[in-house]
């Protein structure tokens, strides 16, 4: 269970996230709100990937993800490829 202190860290990173957005602006996307966060949480998935200093299960935490399994699962629906497999794409260097 998170802490209080915890929930507002992810919250206040979230708001920073969403004030930064560099992509389309929300109000003219076809994106729900709830498609819009993960979209942000799964963009900055990626970028945590790609730097390859943490693993799937704490950036999934990190991202507000209840468990790795529904972050796996929104990332391979929305980038058709397995965060595991993405991962590998960088360790081939």
């Amino acid at each position: 269970m998170k802490s209080y202190s915890e929930k507002n860290r992810n919250n206040f990173f979230l708001f920073l996230t969403l004030s930064n957005y560099d992509g389309k602006n929300y109000f003219t996307s076809d994106l729900t709100p709830n498609e819009f966060i993960q979209h942000i949480r799964l963009k900055k998935g990626v970028q945590l990937l790609e730097q390859g200093k943490i693993n799937i299960s704490e950036i999934s935490y990190k991202l507000g993800f209840k468990t790795q399994k529904n972050f796996s699962r929104c990332f391979t629906k929305k980038f058709g490829i397995k965060a595991i497999e993405y991962i590998k794409t960088f360790s081939d260097f």
